[in-house]
């Protein structure tokens, strides 16, 4: 994916909107030929802490949002044009992307079908871009985390002394233990099934089901 360089900030003046557009010119001139990219990004998380006044209006934004799609696709026909975080604009866009952080920011990984399920049947064009979590190189842990949310008590303690866990990323062991785990069940579901085109980890690739 080629990803435009708007992300946050909101919607700025006009010599911002004349510098993201260069920007997404020269990202498509300059990557248009590699065989890897199947979207073009617009955006991601675009509404969120606004650098100019106003400049999360919805109105304002989904305005100038179909101006750059419409101008990714005059410069590229062939490739779809994608966003991620900005619900309002989901029908602008040829493929969109909800957040989706099981397991991590919230909730369990096994969370994951749940949500996907959820989101193919509220958008038809639906890629999931941003999975995954962060961990420590080498903090090693015998009980991580499991897939229900729960600190794993070890053999000898009562199961009623488990503690549930709400926000991984804050509270969590952040051991490669959990996130091996974490991958394993989002690779699982994104191999078996067959009705879910793919998914990104947060900044790695895309897996994408041909």
């Amino acid at each position: 994916m080629g990803r435009a360089a708007w992300c946050r900030g909101g919607l700025g003046n006009e010599t911002w909107k004349k510098n993201t557009k260069t920007m997404l010119k020269e990202i498509i001139h300059q990557n248009y030929n590699h065989p890897s990219i199947i979207l073009w990004s617009l955006g991601n998380e675009i509404y969120w802490l606004p650098d100019f006044e106003n400049g999360d209006d919805r109105a304002a934004i989904n305005t100038y949002l179909k101006e750059l799609n419409d101008y990714a696709h005059e410069l590229d026909p062939s490739r779809k044009t994608a966003i991620r975080k900005y619900y309002e604009g989901a029908d602008i866009v040829d493929v969109f992307s909800p957040s989706i952080w099981s397991g991590w920011y919230s909730g369990s990984y096994k969370s994951y079908q749940k949500a996907i399920d959820t989101y193919k049947k509220e958008y038809p064009h639906f890629l999931h871009t941003e999975y995954g979590g962060s961990s420590h190189l080498g903090r090693h842990t015998e009980n991580p985390i499991t897939g229900e949310g729960k600190i794993q008590a070890d053999g000898w303690e009562e199961a009623i002394v488990q503690t549930d866990v709400a926000n991984i990323a804050q509270i969590g062991d952040w051991s490669e233990n959990y996130i091996v785990d974490l991958f394993d069940w989002h690779l699982r579901i994104s191999e078996n099934d067959s009705t879910f085109v793919g998914n990104a980890q947060w900044l790695l690739k895309i897996l994408v089901r041909l």
